[in-house]
Order: structure tokens, then sequence, then C-alpha cells
């Protein structure tokens, strides 16, 4: 397909924020390639951990203990796939970066000279993503509790900084739209009186310039919350590996997390809520956001209304009952590891073989 006629090619970047859908919306696109190209659109790259390495290479994080190319290689491979891309525009999705600094936005943007640049940010009630973004970073090795950390957001204190640096909504246009200008930043805003992802999918669609009708919408939902009581058992667990696994990308990432979310994903329980002492707090900064935004001349795609947090999002006593509901949790998680466990033995034969030889023919 030609991508040589006017109008000039587009780059669409979307950056997040984390915990808006992104692992849906990414899942759909990528399984959707096909699809997309037909409409003149190119994901670049093609999968979700080539997104993130290039997340890596623009942050300056990859590490030669743990990955085997460098910052420039990622970065140039990403600039020749936008250059010979056979679609007149490109996407780039990875939610962390976010929190990109100017310079390495700088990095990302000359990846794709000759583009028009578009910035996405999808964003939803900040009394959602704050107890979505401890959950999240306790699923990443870490160990500070629920409370401690809700202070340290609402006090802007060091242990929050990584939260303000990929959600805090208004830093986030500002600094990637000075790359694009405002014209071209694209707020995508989640309704808060939905859960069907295909109405978040719309409204991304309707900003990158294709038909959702066509797409693989056939995926998983990609990384769900968990809830308060299996998120706090986790961080119990975190503390207890003391110097174990200590590295959150390596054996912890590969091996820990997904194990124990998916142990634990198996339960259920409400999300955390925010104290109800920090609501005419969420309130008065999200009202601030609300005007800053619609002072910039971004494109709103959805109801800026749906950024206020709702009076359910908050408690009197967040924490009633927690250490009861935490000690169940963990013994139904131990059950289920036990039985997991019997059934990986069957399935690579280790259980027959441990048994006596009279009763292998019963297994």
């Amino acid at each position: 397909m030609s991508h040589t006629s006017s109008p000039a090619r587009r780059c669409f970047v979307h950056v997040g924020l984390p915990k808006t859908g992104t692992t849906y919306l990414q899942n759909v696109l990528w399984r959707s390639r096909r699809q997309l190209g037909e409409q003149d659109l190119s994901i670049l790259p093609d999968s979700h951990s080539g997104a993130y390495a290039v997340m890596l290479a623009a942050r300056r994080r990859l590490d030669p203990a743990l990955d085997v190319v460098t910052s420039e290689k990622v970065l140039d491979d990403l600039r020749q796939r936008a250059a010979t891309a056979p679609t007149r525009d490109v996407l780039l999705s990875q939610e962390q970066l976010a929190a990109c600094t100017p310079d390495q936005i700088g990095d990302v943007r000359r990846c794709f000279d000759g583009f028009e640049l578009h910035i996405v940010v999808t964003a939803r009630s900040l009394a959602r993503q704050i107890p979505s973004a401890w959950q999240e970073r306790i699923k990443s090795r870490q160990t500070y509790g629920y409370p401690e950390f809700v202070d340290a957001v609402v006090a802007k204190e060091p242990l929050a900084r990584s939260f303000w640096r990929h959600q805090g909504l208004q830093a986030v246009a500002r600094r990637w739209g000075a790359a694009s200008g405002p014209e071209r930043v694209h707020l995508v805003v989640l309704p808060s009186a939905s859960t069907d992802p295909r109405r978040l999918l719309a409204q991304f669609c309707s900003v990158v310039g294709v038909s959702p009708e066509t797409l693989d919408t056939s995926v998983d939902r990609g990384n769900p919350s968990l809830g308060y009581v299996q998120a706090e058992l986790l961080r119990r667990v975190n503390v207890a590996l003391g110097q174990r696994l200590a590295q959150p990308r390596a054996g912890y990432a590969q091996v820990a997390k997904p194990y124990m979310a998916h142990l634990l994903r198996d339960q259920s329980s409400p999300p955390p809520l925010l104290p109800r002492r920090v609501e005419g707090w969420c309130r008065e900064t999200s009202e601030r956001w609300i005007t800053w935004i619609s002072e910039r001349g971004y494109d709103v795609v959805g109801d800026l209304a749906d950024l206020r947090p709702s009076s359910s999002s908050f408690s009197d006593d967040p924490l009633a009952g927690l250490d009861a509901q935490v000690e169940e949790a963990a013994v139904r998680a131990l059950a289920s590891a036990l039985a997991q466990r019997v059934d990986e033995q069957r399935e690579s034969g280790e259980y027959a073989a441990r048994l006596p030889a009279h009763r292998r023919r019963d297994v």
C-alpha cells in the first residue's frame, strides 16, 4: 500500500496512562494487525515485548545484565520500521511512556521524523487510578501498604514519585503535548458508567481513524486488577521473601508474579477504596485537571465529567476486617497451589513415576 500521496503520514503515540484499559487495547491491536493494515495503519512494534523494549530504551532503563540489546539498537530499529511501514499511518502504544522526561520524549520523537505526531492519552478518575496503581506496584515486588501509599500520593512524597510521573494527567499531557502541539493531543476519557471495553475501543479507534467493527476483540481483558484482599496478601508474601527474588524484572516478573497473580485472580474481592479523609483533596485535584484540560484546546473524546470521583470510591474504614480476609485468602491460595502442582505432575508424568509400581495402572 502506497503512503507517498498526501496528506502527510501520521504517527500516533499512545502513552498511557497505565491502568486505563491499555492492555486490552494493545491485545486487540496486535491481534488485528492485518485488519489495521487494510485501513492504512501499522502498529509498531508488533508485540508487547517489543513495545516494552521501546519504553525501556526511551527511558534509558535497559540493563546489560538482563537485556541483550542496547537503547540505540532498539530506537534505531523503531525508526527503520516506521520509515518502511507499508501504511500511511503508524501507532506506538506503551502505557509506561507516560513517565518519559522531555529529553526522552525527544528521543521518541526523532524515531518518527517526517511524520505528523499525535499523542493519545487514555484517562479515568483519579479515585480509581490510585488503588489500581498501588496493587500494580505490589505485583511488581513492592512492599509498602495501601494507607502508606495513599498518604504519600496526597502529600507527593518520594514514595509516590513514580505514581505522579505515570498518573499526573496534567503533567503527562503537558510534557508530551510540547512535542506535538496541543491541537494534536487526544485525551480519551474512560466512561465511568460502562464496564464494556468495546466502548473504550470505539473511542480509541475514532482517534486513530480505523473502524473497530473489523478488529478481533476475542482477546483476554489483559491486566485485571487484584482485589484489596488479594493484593494485600501478595504484599505480605513480598515482605516474607526478604532478599529472595529481589530483581523485579528477573525471577519475580518471570515466575513469581504470573504464578501468584494466576492463583489470586481466581479469587475475588472488592478493590481498595480511598479513605474518606482524602475525598476533598481528590475532588479538588480532579476539578483542577478538568479546568486545565478544557482551556488547552485538546481533542477530548468522551466526557470530562467522568474524571470526577464518585461517592462510592471512598470509605470511612477501608481496612475493616482485612486481616481475617487475608488469612482466608492465603489458605485458599495454598490449596489451589497444591492442586495445581498435582495437575502439573500428572501432565509431565512425574506424578505416576512417584507412585509404587502396583498403583501406576490407576493413574
